[in-house]
């Protein structure tokens, strides 16, 4: 099987080259399949040119978005170059998989990590980038309500941007809850400036509250068992 992963891609060189070497280390967790690494933006090869490329070789391919949820890139850009494609190429099977599961998977076992280490009373912040897109921060927050069972902490959503609470009112609704110990975890794949503004708020917080334990997580793309969770999931569920 050809699988084709896409990456939004970055403006900063190491978070493109930390998306080959997760592409890379699923190659060598599935080498009986050809694995292929594809941008949107800022990189090569973009996806419409090895999209081309693959079904010039071949009519079947299985495409995995590196994406969170279903907001514009994964409900318009995608599938219209796949739509593009498909005319191009005719007779073609392109197989779009959505491995969430995979995110939710690799999220609960890096929380659970901080939280196990701490015989304190935790909070949990699970902060995302926002959107524009009502549909896609109502999903981010249905999504966090549905594993927060799996947490047995309070478990709270917050927001970087276009979207609210935003991180600082959930670090003052943790300390007026008493918590003695905040787990955050930022929903993204790799580092940059918003990374950056989660932990200036860190610094900030700290200040004012130094009883209180924070934890910061690594984003998905720097977890040890990423790779490994994705290729169980496409082993399990998509490829035979």
């Amino acid at each position: 099987m050809r699988i084709l992963f896409i990456y939004h891609g970055s403006r900063l060189k190491d978070n493109n080259q930390q998306y080959e070497i997760i592409c890379r280390n699923i190659a060598l967790l599935l080498p009986q399949h050809d694995i292929y690494s594809s941008y949107l933006n800022f990189s090569n090869p973009l996806f419409d040119d090895c999209l081309d490329h693959l079904l010039s070789n071949g009519p079947q391919v299985l495409i995995v978005p590196l994406f969170f949820f279903n907001a514009k890139h994964t409900k318009e850009d995608i599938p219209n170059i796949i739509n593009k494609n498909k005319k191009k190429h005719l007779n073609t099977q392109i197989n779009l998989i959505n491995i969430s599961h995979s995110f939710t998977a690799s999220m609960l076992d890096e929380i659970n990590q901080q939280r196990l280490a701490s015989t304190q009373k935790t909070t949990v912040i699970i902060i995302g980038r926002g959107s524009s897109d009502h549909s896609a921060v109502n999903l981010f927050n249905e999504h966090i309500e549905g594993v927060s069972s799996n947490l047995d902490s309070i478990t709270l959503s917050a927001f970087c941007d276009m979207a609210q609470p935003n991180l600082n009112e959930c670090l003052k609704q943790s300390a007026h809850n008493k918590s003695t110990h905040i787990v955050i975890f930022p929903y993204f794949l790799f580092k940059g400036k918003l990374l950056d503004d989660i932990c200036t708020d860190i610094s900030l917080f700290k200040k004012s509250h130094s009883n209180i334990k924070v934890s910061l997580c690594e984003p998905f793309g720097y977890h040890k068992n990423f790779a490994q969770t994705i290729s169980n999931e496409l082993s399990e569920n998509f490829l035979i």
